[in-house]
């Protein structure tokens, strides 16, 4: 039952953890890698750690209205991104990487 669970968790393609007081993310969402849309809206995150640029699948990342105040240049890994949410953050500016995104 556990194996079974376990790979259910690791073939989910979307989720949304908005407004639940994450603070930090956890280098284990890389485990994630079938993601496509993560949204962490709203939460007290003040980092993105670089475990989320491993998620290559992700189609949408979502982390507007936290604290961040830096976006790494590793944000360019990831190609397959077609929607960056980064509003109502602490961002004085962005990485000239964004660029191939």
């Amino acid at each position: 039952l556990v194996s079974r669970a376990s790979s259910m968790m690791l073939s989910i393609t979307d989720l949304s953890l908005d407004g639940n007081g994450i603070e930090r993310i956890e280098p284990s969402i890389m485990l994630l890698t079938a993601l496509t849309r993560l949204s962490l809206c709203e939460n007290k995150i003040n980092r993105i750690h670089p475990s989320v640029f491993r998620l290559t699948n992700l189609e949408l990342l979502n982390l507007n209205a936290n604290e961040i105040n830096k976006v790494p240049g590793m944000i360019a890994s990831l190609h397959k991104l077609d929607s960056l949410g980064l509003g109502c953050n602490e961002i004085e500016e962005l990485p000239p990487e964004i660029r191939f995104l």
